[in-house]
C-alpha cells in the first residue's frame, strides 16, 4: 500500500484542491503500475538446467506426475489469468490519499513465485519483474510531481 499524507506540509490555503490533485496524481501511479504489472513478458524457453535445475526430488516428481496426469501441458498455454489477477484501487482518507495495486491471491495463488517476494530463478529468467522492481520508478515520479503540487498550493 502507498500513501501520500499531508500531515508535514503545514498551512495549505485549499487542502481541498491539493487532495484532488494528489488523487489524481496517484490514480496515474496506480495504473501505470497495473498495466505494466499485467503485461506478460515476451516467450523464452529457459531449460530446467538454465535455471539452475530442480530445486527438490519432490518438485521433480510432482512435475513429471502433473505432466503425466495432463494438469500441466508443455509447452505452457498463457491464459492471461494472472494478469487478470491484478487490481487497483485509489481511496481518499481524512488526511491521505491510498494507492494499491495487488494480485488477487484466490485468482491466481502462483503470483507470488512469479511477480511477488518469492519469486523463482526460472520466472526471472524468463523475463518476468518483480512488482517492487516495476512500481519503484514510477513512485519517484509520482513522488517528484506529488511534492510540486503541494509547492504550487503552498505558495
Amino acid at each position: 500500500m502507498i500513501r501520500m499524507e499531508t500531515i508535514k506540509l503545514g498551512r495549505v490555503p485549499d487542502v481541498n484542491k491539493l487532495m484532488d490533485e494528489w488523487q489524481r496524481i496517484m490514480e496515474c501511479f496506480v495504473n501505470n503500475v497495473l498495466r505494466e504489472t499485467a503485461t506478460y513478458p515476451p516467450r523464452k524457453y529457459v531449460s530446467i538446467a538454465e535455471a539452475g535445475g530442480w530445486v527438490s526430488d519432490r518438485q521433480r516428481r510432482w512435475f513429471f506426475w502433473a505432466l503425466k496426469e495432463g494438469k500441466i501441458e508443455i509447452p505452457y498455454k498463457r491464459t492471461g489469468t494472472l494478469g487478470r489477477s491484478w487490481q487497483q484501487r485509489v481511496a481518499r482518507e481524512t488526511d491521505s490519499i491510498v494507492g494499491v495495486v495487488g494480485s488477487q491471491g484466490q485468482i491466481a495463488p502462483y503470483n507470488i513465485y512469479v511477480q511477488g517476494p518469492q519469486q523463482s530463478r526460472m520466472m526471472e529468467l524468463i523475463g518476468w519483474k518483480k512488482i517492487e522492481d516495476i512500481y519503484k520508478p514510477h513512485w519517484q515520479k509520482t513522488i517528484a510531481e506529488a511534492k510540486a503540487a503541494a509547492d504550487r498550493f503552498t505558495k
